[in-house]
């Protein structure tokens, strides 16, 4: 079976769903690696010539009703006056956006209904031979998870139209709209958990094609980069890096090229080139740095740390470590600061500080269980079992 096949599959699947009027939720899971990759497939659904459906795309938080229903008619409302010329020539007349009062009594209900009424007016005034008009919801973050499920399916629910089609996508395997819900027989789910060859596949075909932004092959060439690190691929994957970085140094933010020279000095340090990695990851620490305190910085000057080390250059890799942990600290990112001192740890015992070593990885061991959060909780446990090995380990070589 050809590795684009799981990819058609799905397609074939958002396509009838576009078509078929009595379905009005669309929810696309997918794993956070896959986001640029989902979002290329619709963007080329959308812009195939043979398409007939109106595409509107939003990424709008989801921070309360209000705000998130106002987002919907005010996307809907800016692609409507895009089009407003090309739409004359053909004697449509789109509906004008409403407002929303936001001390209306029972608001959350009031605002969906107008939103969807409008949403579906919109659909409807299109012409015949048109097909659905698809909003794309991708909230780039969201306080509440239950109640956007419940803001979606109202939109769902209040909608008049068979061809206003809402697609939601969504790094969360659980549904988004209520199982209970009176829409909960109108949805329909595609999940996107595809193999890594796969992924790997349908990036190289992607990047053949050559019909990517700067952005999108910017991003392109590091996924293709790690997978190619990751088989061993390693002149294949030093190639993709540095494309990429090529393409954020002219197009780019400096943050953009700071990524790139992070992962080319991860490779380098892999590779034993450990002065070109220094050179790199001095790069990256530098660029990432001149933006603000970030997790990339830190973790720049971990791996710069590691290749100073190698190099016998201990008095600057203590340096760097230093400064990553309090960076970490700065962000309070607490499992980062453990990794800090765990890879601090083991640098020691490479020098013979045995001593220095176990006080570092009884810190970090400290520093894991001081995790509380219920989703780190797999990294509180990995992080603690990984480090008790470790002094199991110191143990068991110092007792001989």
């Amino acid at each position: 079976m050809p590795l684009s096949d799981p990819f058609a599959q799905r397609v074939a699947t958002i396509e009838t769903y576009l078509m078929a009027p009595p379905f009005r939720v669309l929810e696309i899971s997918r794993p956070p690696d896959l986001e640029l990759m989902v979002r290329k497939l619709l963007s080329r659904m959308a812009e195939a010539p043979d398409d007939p459906h109106a595409w509107i795309y939003s990424s709008a938080p989801f921070a309360d009703y209000h705000t998130f229903f106002e987002s919907v008619i005010e996307v809907i409302g800016a692609e409507s006056a895009r089009a407003a010329s090309d739409l004359d020539d053909l004697g449509i007349v789109l509906p004008s956006p409403p407002e929303l009062d936001p001390d209306v009594d029972d608001g959350p209900v009031v605002w969906a209904r107008t939103a969807a009424h409008y949403a579906s007016a919109v659909a409807e005034a299109l012409t015949d031979d048109a097909g659905s008009l698809a909003l794309i919801l991708e909230p780039g973050a969201v306080s509440d998870r239950r109640a956007w499920g419940w803001a979606v399916g109202a939109l769902a629910w209040y909608g008049t139209s068979d061809w206003f089609k809402l697609i939601v996508i969504d790094h969360d395997q659980a549904p988004v709209v209520p199982l209970d819900g009176g829409v909960a027989d109108r949805v329909v789910r595609v999940a996107f958990a595809v193999s890594p060859e796969e992924i790997e596949a349908q990036i190289g075909a992607d990047l053949a094609e050559g019909h990517l932004s700067p952005a999108e092959s910017r991003q392109y060439r590091l996924l293709a980069g790690a997978f190619a690190t990751s088989a061993g691929r390693f002149d294949e994957a030093e190639a993709h890096l540095r494309a990429s970085i090529e393409t954020a140094r002219e197009t780019g933010a400096p943050i953009d090229r700071a990524n790139g020279l992070y992962n080319l000095g991860n490779l380098y340090l892999r590779t034993r080139r450990f002065d070109e990695a220094t050179t790199v990851l001095v790069e990256a620490a530098s660029l990432s740095l001149d933006e603000g305190p970030s997790a990339l910085g830190a973790m720049a000057l971990t791996n710069l740390a590691i290749a100073l080390h190698r190099q016998g250059r201990l008095g600057e890799a203590h340096e760097s470590f230093a400064a990553a942990r309090d960076l970490f600290r700065t962000l309070r990112h607490v499992p980062g600061e453990a990794h800090v001192l765990d890879c601090t740890a083991r640098m020691r015992r490479l020098e013979g500080d045995d001593a220095g070593a176990r006080r570092d990885w009884v810190e970090a061991d400290a520093l894991y269980g001081s995790i509380t959060a219920s989703h780190l909780s797999e990294v509180r446990e990995g992080g603690r079992a990984e480090i008790r090995a470790r002094l199991h380990e110191l143990d068991a070589t110092a007792a001989g």
